[in-house]
C-alpha cells in the first residue's frame, strides 16, 4: 500500500510538471477532469472485478495509481505537441522554458512508453497476489479518458477555427466563391 503511495505521489508531481505552461484555465480544466477522470477509472476497474471475477477479492489503491498512469502517459504525449505550437509563438526568452518542459514532457512520455513495450509484466507489477486485471483495466480506462478529453478538445477548437473562418471570408470578400466555404 505505501509503494503505491509513492508511486501515485510521483506520478502527480509529474503530471504537476508536465502540465505548468498549461494556461491557468487550462490547468483548472485538466485538474478537475484529471480527478474525475482518475476515480472513474479505479471505480469501473474495481466493479468490473467483482463482476468478472466474484469469488475473489483484492484491495488496495492500485486502480488509482495506474489510472494516473493512463492519465499522464496521454497529457504527456498531447502536451508534446502543445508546446511545440507554443514554441512557434513565444518570444525568444521563454522559448528556454518551453523547450524544458518539452523535454520533461518526452522524457516522461519515452520512458513510460519504453517500460510498457518492453517488460509489460513488471509495469503491471504481475505477482502472486495483485490484481493485474485492475492494473490493466484501470491504465486503459486512464488512458481513454485523456483521449477523449483532448478529443473534446480539439474538436472544439477545429469548430471555432472554421466558425471564425468563415466569418473572416464573409466579412473580407466579395465573391461568391468565398463565401461558399463549407
Amino acid at each position: 500500500m505505501i509503494g503505491n503511495m509513492v508511486n501515485l505521489f510521483i506520478c502527480l508531481s509529474m503530471l504537476a510538471v508536465s502540465n505548468f505552461l498549461a494556461s491557468q484555465n487550462e490547468r483548472e480544466q485538466r485538474s478537475a477532469y484529471f480527478l474525475f477522470s482518475m476515480f472513474f477509472a479505479a471505480i469501473l476497474s474495481n466493479f468490473l472485478f467483482m463482476i468478472l471475477f466474484p469469488h475473489y477479492s483484492s484491495t488496495g489503491a492500485s486502480g488509482v495509481v495506474y489510472a494516473v498512469v493512463g492519465i499522464l502517459f496521454v497529457f504527456s504525449f498531447v502536451n508534446c505537441f502543445e508546446i511545440g505550437e507554443r514554441m512557434k509563438k513565444t518570444e525568444k526568452e521563454n522559448v528556454l522554458s518551453a523547450i524544458t518542459f518539452l523535454c520533461i514532457n518526452v522524457f516522461i512520455f519515452s520512458v513510460m512508453f519504453i517500460q510498457i513495450i518492453l517488460d509489460p509484466a513488471a509495469f503491471l507489477s504481475v505477482a502472486p497476489g495483485v490484481n493485474k486485471f485492475t492494473h490493466c483495466t484501470s491504465f486503459f480506462a486512464g488512458l481513454f479518458l485523456a483521449l477523449l478529453w483532448f478529443l473534446k478538445k480539439y474538436l472544439a477548437k477545429k469548430s471555432t477555427f472554421e466558425v471564425e473562418l468563415k466569418q473572416a471570408c464573409a466579412s473580407y470578400c466579395t465573391t461568391s466563391s468565398c463565401l461558399d466555404y463549407p
